[in-house]
């Protein structure tokens, strides 16, 4: 009867943990992270005679509560984890672009150049007025300023972009840390936390991960997949240490002050940092060498012209910060030179442009301006 009272009392309590257990699910239903549970019950054996083979010196003992099994897949959950770094990694490189292209369409460069060059027309179609000149330089004014903001606004995204990789670098190894003080807790449940996954699904938002779970629950994390350096192994960390190379491109460097390895990210929002830091340090190498070609061609033809006192004209542009920035060399209208005219330009301007349409009028300041108009097709195609 004793025996029979202790399996009664055994299995009322092994169930009453049981519906714990369903309890802490139902409650648990909405909360973000949480993955169901099943409590694991297993026979309570009593024998403790001499013949421990003998199954009959072993009945009698009941059922035990041997504790609580999270219920997942650790295949699907490496899916989940490989799709939310995907998704980081596009939602990180559009918003960087979208900043990028308000820096460079922001200030309105093609706008002022094509002010700029209707500007020069005049002064072609004016060689000996004061007006053209002065509206050519405050067309050029708006040029070099419009290049100037272009290039501070670039450079502004770099700045933030690489004070967003720091932070980055930051959380990225405070959660690391977190998951290695998770593992060491887990030596006792040998199953698994939220916490713990609650962890890795942000470490997934950031970067591409490989995670694998050992038997009493501790996970080993890995960059990319399971060939990949290795971040967490049970309650040991590798930090790392991030950084913008000059191509754009983000560094990554595992345990810099140990055993250093260097890899780079297929996914997370760090790998959107990364392709837009390279294309940021793309556009800005191309800015720059359209802003050099562009002064240089406008020097170029300046010194071939003639000013209004008849001395070579005066360099209107300097471009030798070399950052894509343009300063305008401060110059009067008379100082601005008129582009060579040719020999049938040299006619009455009555006769010369009655015999043209306007569309060859455009056509032939063009040609003397043809490293301007180089300049022009540039500005709509150095942005895609």
């Amino acid at each position: 009867m004793s025996d029979l009272l202790g399996i009664g009392s055994s299995g009322v309590r092994a169930y009453q943990a049981a519906l714990n257990v369903v309890g802490e699910n139902i409650a648990n239903a909405g909360t973000k992270g949480y993955v169901r549970r099943d409590a694991t019950l297993v026979e309570q054996t009593s024998g403790t005679g001499r013949q421990i083979l003998y199954v009959g010196n072993q009945a009698g003992g009941g059922v035990r509560f041997a504790g609580v099994a999270r219920q997942w897949d650790a295949f699907r959950a490496q899916a989940v984890r490989t799709s939310t770094a995907d998704s980081g990694r596009t939602g990180a490189a559009v918003a960087w672009l979208e900043r990028i292209e308000q820096a460079l369409t922001g200030p309105g460069l093609s706008a002022t150049l094509t002010r700029f060059f209707n500007a020069a027309e005049g002064v072609a179609a004016d060689p000996t007025g004061v007006a053209p000149r002065t509206t050519f330089i405050d067309a050029a004014a708006g040029v070099a300023a419009a290049f100037t903001a272009t290039a501070d606004g670039l450079a502004l995204a770099e700045a933030d972009l690489r004070a967003t990789a720091a932070m980055a670098g930051d959380e990225l190894n405070g959660l690391l840390a977190g998951l290695a003080e998770a593992n060491g807790g887990l030596a006792r449940a040998r199953a698994g936390s939220n916490e713990q996954a609650q962890l890795i699904d942000r470490l997934s938002a950031l970067a591409s991960v490989h995670v694998t779970t050992e038997e009493n629950g501790a996970a080993t994390v890995r960059i990319n997949d399971h060939q990949g350096p290795v971040l967490v192994d049970r309650g040991t960390v590798r930090p790392v240490q991030l950084a913008l190379n000059p191509s754009g491109t983000l560094g990554i460097t595992v345990d810099p002050f140990g055993r250093p390895e260097t890899a780079s990210l297929r996914g997370g929002s760090l790998a959107g940092v990364s392709d837009a830091g390279t294309r940021l340090a793309d556009l800005r190498a191309r800015l720059t060498d359209m802003a050099t070609g562009f002064a240089d061609g406008v020097n170029a033809v300046q010194a071939g012209g003639r000013d209004l006192d008849g001395q070579p004209g005066t360099p209107l542009f300097d471009a030798g910060a070399g950052d894509g920035r343009v300063a305008l060399t401060p110059i009067g209208p008379r100082q601005v030179a008129a582009p060579p005219r040719s020999r049938r330009a040299r006619r009455s301007r009555s006769q010369a442009f009655s015999s043209r349409s306007r569309a060859a009028r455009r056509r032939a300041t063009a040609t003397r301006y043809r490293p301007w108009a180089r300049a022009a097709a540039t500005t709509a195609t150095w942005r895609h």
